[in-house]
């Protein structure tokens, strides 16, 4: 759906405005069919202000790198790492994690990333749903043995951990809502999933998803989900601003808190 679309997302990103003529001559579109391309964005949920000569993207939008995101994670948990992958679009990152065989005889951490997740998981069927590079979808798979005891447990340690993580970075205190929801100031502003399938030789392949909220047009989000959320730059006065930063940081936090957990349950 977003394919032909990214090119117009990346123009606009810098948050500058743009003429609408320069925008059509650069991607060789016609008018009409950049008039329907911002649409889909704006459905997406960016912030898309189009006068009658000028386009801009509120607030602007730092995609994920992942050069940017592997160079910035410790070496120690470089090594760990099998493959950092990032998607503009994908239906679930836990999902392709789990029905993609190919990852599931390896020990080594696949880290998944995505700019937007047209069929997000949340827990018990539920979705997660949030706008165009506007959050963080990651997840983690790796194999591990199948007595893993206590692992309906995982999600609330992943989440104090984050939150650790959160307050020793950005200095606001994430609250955790068990069993996997995030919260601050009693508003929704993530939420974790893990999931595992069982594989042949005593094994398993054990996946966490994390969905954060971080620079996100909360109007469009609180319409669609029902609910009242938050994101990052909003709870810090938009003093948060680098998402491949964090994305690093959360990387080594899910890895050491799986690796400790399997440690305390063996």
């Amino acid at each position: 759906m977003l394919k032909h679309n990214i090119s117009l997302i990346r123009l606009l990103s810098d948050g500058e405005l743009h003429s609408v003529s320069k925008i059509s001559n650069h991607l060789d579109i016609s008018y009409d069919v950049l008039n329907k391309d911002l649409k889909l964005l704006d459905s997406l949920g960016l912030k898309i202000r189009k006068s009658k000569n000028e386009i801009e993207l509120n607030g602007g939008l730092i995609f994920l790198n992942k050069k940017n995101i592997f160079s910035s994670i410790k070496s120690d948990y470089q090594k760990k790492i099998n493959q950092i992958k990032v998607f503009n679009e994908i239906s679930s990152t836990n999902d392709y994690l789990l029905r993609d065989k190919k990852y599931h005889k390896i020990e080594k951490f696949t880290v998944l990333l995505a700019e937007y997740q047209s069929k997000g998981k949340g827990r018990l069927g539920k979705n997660w749903t949030s706008p165009f590079g506007s959050s963080i979808n990651l997840t983690i798979g790796s194999k591990v043995k199948a007595e893993v005891k206590n692992l309906s447990t995982l999600p609330i340690v992943v989440g104090k951990g984050i939150s650790s993580l959160i307050n020793r970075e950005i200095n606001i205190q994430i609250d955790i809502k068990p069993p996997n929801d995030l919260y601050f100031k009693g508003k929704k502003m993530g939420g974790i999933l893990v999931e595992s399938v069982v594989k042949e030789n005593d094994h398993l392949y054990l996946v966490i998803g994390l969905g954060l909220n971080t620079k996100t047009n909360l109007e469009w989000l609180d319409k669609k989900i029902g609910n009242a959320s938050i994101d990052l730059s909003s709870a810090t006065k938009d003093l948060f601003y680098d998402r491949n930063y964090l994305v690093s940081r959360l990387i080594e936090q899910l890895i050491m808190t799986q690796e400790n957990f399997l440690k305390i349950e063996e």
